[in-house]
């Protein structure tokens, strides 16, 4: 699991046991929870989620219900 920050995107890479590589592009607020990648956008109205190491989405969630689960943001 990889999470690289460019000029333009936040891009998070799950590379090792697949080929070829999956690539996501999540947002630049991210933070891992246990097996749970959640990121959001710098209009904070819901938290898009990522299952870890697979990457596949999840859905997304409130901002009080991340604060609930304490996932936070810097």
């Amino acid at each position: 699991m990889l999470i690289y920050r460019e000029k333009h995107s936040t891009i998070a890479c799950r590379f090792g046991d697949i080929w070829p590589p999956g690539f996501v592009e999540i947002q630049d607020d991210w933070s891992i929870n246990g097996n749970t990648l959640s990121y959001v956008g710098y209009k904070k109205d819901a938290v898009g989620r990522l299952s870890l190491p697979d990457l596949e989405v999840m859905d997304s969630i409130s901002m009080s219900e991340a604060f609930r689960l304490g996932i936070v943001f810097d």
